[in-house]
């Protein structure tokens, strides 16, 4: 995707869920410029079974309907913030 808004992309983010048990990407949804990964995610979490899960993401997932959709469906929520 790296560069792909240059070549006229008319979608250049994507938003992953990834398990790390199997080390495979589970789905893949494109981002649109007008909004950011919070709705997606929150759409994305829908779709999977979160319960006894440990879902990881970072800073910008903390907020209380994408946590709170954690809890409900019974998993564990895991804030990780990655500084380079």
């Amino acid at each position: 995707m790296r560069a792909s808004k240059k070549c006229g992309a008319a979608i250049s983010h994507g938003l992953s869920v990834v398990s790390h048990e199997l080390g495979v990407t589970l789905t893949q949804q494109s981002v649109s410029d007008k909004t950011n990964e919070i709705p997606v995610s929150t759409e994305i979490l829908k779709t999977f079974d979160v319960s006894g899960k440990v879902i990881t993401t970072d800073a910008l997932l903390t907020q209380k309907t994408f946590c709170h959709a954690i809890i409900v469906g019974n998993g564990d929520y895991c804030f990780v913030n990655i500084l380079l």
